[in-house]
């Protein structure tokens, strides 16, 4: 008899039409919800919530088809596929995003590459809150100030030179960027 490990597992668990759930749920497999759910739901693997599907929460996975309705955050690492029928009231966070003509979404969308979960922490993210890496305020007002200095340079010197010495020292200045 073979043991199945719980990456191994293809199952998909469902949640019926008439079923109601309060809490929260952790999957390793993929999830369809064709009833209601109310709290969190986290997987790895896929979510599909079915028409007559209902959530009021958060959730958290790999990739999701929606048609039914979602009250709450929705996170998705790769691509969340938005169909006719699906009503979505809250934020999105996703890589990428389809969006069928009829869909019905008011909240804000987030599609920033560094702002949606990796799998390696969807499992970490009731416990641990990770920070989008987003350039240092420092980085970006640096670049600003060696831009204005550059325009400047050449305003009142002229010429090329100036440019020359002064993309030498964003170099320099880079190093400590990093």
């Amino acid at each position: 008899m073979k043991i199945y490990s719980e990456k191994e597992t293809n199952a998909i668990s469902i949640i019926a039409n008439g079923t109601k759930i309060t809490g929260d749920i952790n999957s390793n497999g993929d999830i369809r919800v064709d009833g209601s759910l109310t709290g969190k739901l986290i997987t790895k693997g896929k979510v599909i919530i079915g028409e007559t599907g209902k959530v009021k929460g958060e959730i958290n996975c790999k990739n999701s088809d929606v048609e039914g309705s979602i009250e709450g955050k929705i996170i998705v690492a790769q691509l969340l596929a938005l169909k006719a029928k699906a009503r979505i009231n809250g934020d999105i966070i996703t890589n990428k995003l389809a969006i069928e003509p009829g869909c019905q979404f008011t909240g804000n969308c987030d599609m920033a590459a560094a702002t949606a979960p990796s799998m390696k922490n969807l499992s970490k993210s009731n416990t641990q809150k990770s920070k989008p890496s987003t350039p240092s305020n420092y980085a970006k007002y640096t670049g600003i100030a060696f831009q204005m200095i550059a325009i400047i340079l050449v305003g009142v010197f002229g010429g090329i030179k100036p440019l020359k010495i002064l993309q030498q020292q964003l170099f320099i200045g880079s190093l400590f960027l990093i």
